[in-house]
């Protein structure tokens, strides 16, 4: 690889991969090897690799020159939308590139080409110098995952994308270049809401806490500054349920009666001036629980 000769054996336990059919040579390599060199391409970072295969048979020596070139970076975020940018035109894959003629760009999801892409409003678009996929956060074909961050709940979205660029030139007469991206957007916070549905005169509080993505359980609960888990709680017959939203989010409801033991009871006093004639005032009370 480069100018550093390597046997087979020796190169599978550096990560590289070597096969071959019939008709086709394989070279797969992990990314930023001793061996690979860094460039950037219409601004775009591109980790490449080239190797020369030797194919001995009796007094046959076969040469085969191969060369991977794959984008680093090229990813760019908003607050609704992600972008992958990869170039048109990769110089170490194009020798003569006055010869250079794009025959056909396609993108998919998880390896299934997308026909229409605008009808699960992805963008795929293209000129002389980069191809550009958009996709909206939260789309069709990707997945939003919980996490926390610093003790905040949020989410993440995730998407597996691939991009297939035809091409032809003087040198290598037809060119499928294939990539295969894996894109998580960062962290995005989404404060739970808390609703207080309760009706004072049915005497039971009703919460609601939400939204949740569904990959979110509720195991814990604190009532009065007492803890229960999930079990505890409904044997306590505290009542706890999710209902699910048409977005595909849910929320938690809890009920818990006022007269159970663990609500803590308060009393509050308002006062109010109120200046009359002679001075007097009044002081009325309220109780509060």
């Amino acid at each position: 690889m480069g100018r550093k000769r390597i046997t087979v054996s020796d190169a599978v336990k550096l990560g590289y991969s070597f096969n071959n059919s019939l008709s086709r040579v394989y070279l797969r390599a992990p990314y930023h090897s001793n061996e690979s060199d860094v460039s950037v391409v219409s601004g775009v970072t591109m980790n490449m690799i080239t190797s020369t295969s030797m194919y001995r048979q009796r007094w046959l020596l076969l040469l085969i020159d191969t060369t991977v070139s794959c984008p680093v970076d090229g990813i760019s975020f908003t607050n609704t939308t992600l972008t992958w940018t990869v170039p048109r035109v990769i110089p170490t894959l194009v020798v003569q590139e006055s010869t250079f003629l794009s025959k056909s760009i396609v993108m998919g999801v998880d390896d299934q080409v997308i026909v229409n892409p605008e009808e699960m409003n992805y963008l795929l678009e293209y000129n002389e110098t980069h191809i550009r996929i958009t996709i909206p956060t939260g789309a069709e074909g990707g997945k939003l995952e919980s996490s926390i961050s610093g003790g905040v709940y949020g989410v993440t979205y995730c998407i597996d994308l691939f991009l297939e660029h035809t091409w032809t030139d003087a040198d290598w007469q037809t060119t499928k270049y294939t990539v295969i991206k894996s894109i998580t957007t960062p962290f995005m916070p989404q404060m739970p809401t808390v609703i207080n549905n309760t009706v004072p005169e049915e005497r039971l509080f009703n919460v609601a806490l939400g939204h949740f993505l569904p990959d979110v359980s509720l195991v814990a609960i604190t009532v009065g500054n007492v803890p229960f888990s999930l079990r505890e709680a409904q044997h306590h017959s505290f009542k706890i349920y999710e209902t699910p939203f048409s977005n595909g989010t849910k929320a938690f409801i809890l009920e818990v009666s006022f007269d159970d033991p663990y609500v803590l009871r308060e009393v509050g006093y308002s006062r109010s001036l109120q200046q009359q004639s002679g001075g007097g005032g009044a002081i009325p009370l309220q109780s509060m629980i």
